[in-house]
């Protein structure tokens, strides 16, 4: 139950890409959101959200897990991913993304089968985790 809660949490939305002059895809994305949670780094997780969705993650963890006292996403998520044991993280930094569908300004992608996919939009020529999986 434990994980199913963080995880409820982590992917209460679901990101930004890494490096180069061109944007990253949502699959990407996505990708950069998943490493950062492996890596235990909750502001560069949060980097990947919408502000709504920022503001919706916050919420989910203050009601699920009072005692992280956070008054960020950022904060929310790097203490929450303190709990997450090496087997969660290894099983976090293995997930495939697969994008689904897209257009100039959304996009659907699939982190495994069966499961709800995570939905992001493009703001300012950049994408962001908007929904999705587990959302509250």
């Amino acid at each position: 139950m434990r994980a199913a809660t963080i995880a409820s949490v982590l992917i209460v939305g679901v990101l930004s890409g890494c490096g180069g002059d061109e944007p990253a895809g949502p699959a990407a994305v996505m990708s950069t959101y998943l490493s950062a949670v492996a890596d235990g780094d909750g502001e560069r997780a949060c980097a990947q959200l919408t502000e709504a969705t920022r503001q919706a993650t916050l919420r989910a963890a203050a009601r699920n897990f009072p005692d992280l006292d956070a008054k960020t996403c950022g904060q929310a998520l790097t203490r929450l991913l303190t709990r997450l044991s090496e087997a969660e993280r290894t099983q976090v930094r293995e997930t495939k993304v697969r994008l689904i569908a897209a257009s100039d300004a959304r996009a659907t992608v699939e982190l495994r089968e069966g499961a709800k996919p995570a939905q992001l939009l493009k703001r300012d020529g950049r994408w962001y985790v908007s929904g999705g999986l587990f959302q509250e």
